[in-house]
């Protein structure tokens, strides 16, 4: 499949100022990386020719060190497909390489608050883990997005003074749950049990040749990796079913890890796909015509 009428929003805003520009129609390049570590997401967003009153007015005024000030956030897609990729405070700076102004913003996931955050506080046995999860999330001061309910009781005192984000990996480790910061939202999701809900398949987004898959995915140790042609549909924890001769019989998986680049005046746009083989589900035989082969992204 080839996918086309790329289209974009950029929505990029001052936070000393409240200054916001949105920028469509120009030129713009994009590259990011995440996975499911909570401190993986960074992204880099290249935007040619803005005037020269926007490029002054997303300039940031006496910020001498390595503060971000900008918020930028970035929707992509197919005709009436965009959907955000890309959220985050930013640092930008511009540049002229004749015969083009070049703006290029580097976009942190939620690096920057994780790495500011502190917490002291002491809690008593009987207390809820969702409470202390929630003082947690609130030290370190993201938008939250989906919270799942461990709904547990601590066994004994607690006193957390220690790394939030480190707490909130241990808990997990714990609890059986994981904590990931996705588009600058910080989500607390359950680990899957061993059956999953017919909903969760139907919502999987199926790679063959036909609907963008490049080359042939392969296993590497406890992963599949995978190319294909970039689909907004294909985000952090959805499932994927790669349906290829290297691979047999079509799988079905979560996806850990994620690179995608495009270019509004390149090529093609592609992701480079991480799965586990850890997080398998059956794929039942009646809804697998009806899984998103992309075929409507026009």
């Amino acid at each position: 499949m080839i996918y086309f009428n790329r289209t974009y929003d950029c929505k990029i805003t001052n936070l000393k100022t409240g200054y916001i520009k949105i920028v469509t129609g120009l030129r713009m390049s994009f590259q990011y990386q995440k996975d499911t570590d909570s401190e993986s997401g960074k992204g880099m967003v290249t935007i040619y020719n803005l005037s020269d009153s926007s490029r002054k007015s997303l300039t940031v005024k006496g910020n001498k060190d390595s503060t971000p000030n900008l918020m930028l956030e970035l929707s992509v897609g197919y005709g009436n497909t965009k959907r955000m990729i890309i959220r985050g405070k930013a640092m930008g700076y511009h540049m002229w390489i004749p015969p083009e102004a070049i703006s290029r913003f580097q976009i942190s996931d939620g690096l920057f608050e994780i790495a500011q955050a502190t917490i002291d506080k002491s809690y008593k046995k009987g207390e809820s883990y969702d409470q202390v999860i929630s003082d947690l999330l609130d030290s370190i001061g993201l938008d939250r997005g989906r919270i799942d309910k461990i709904n547990k009781s601590l066994p004994e005192n607690l006193v957390v003074n220690k790394d939030p984000k480190k707490k909130l990996d241990e808990l997990g480790d714990k609890l059986g749950f994981r904590f990931i910061v996705e588009l600058s939202r910080a989500n607390i999701i359950l680990k899957p049990k061993d059956e999953t809900s017919q909903k969760d398949i139907k919502a999987t987004v199926l790679l063959n040749t036909s609907s963008g898959l490049i080359g042939k995915p392969y296993i590497k140790g406890d992963f599949i990796m995978a190319k294909c042609l970039f689909n907004p549909q294909i985000q952090l924890n959805s499932y994927v079913t790669v349906d290829s001769e290297s691979l047999g019989s079509p799988t079905t998986n979560r996806v850990i890890a994620v690179k995608a680049r495009g270019d509004t005046e390149g090529s093609k746009w592609e992701m480079d796909l991480t799965l586990s083989l850890q997080d398998t589900l059956t794929l039942m035989a009646d809804i697998y015509d009806e899984l998103d082969t992309g075929a409507t992204i026009a």
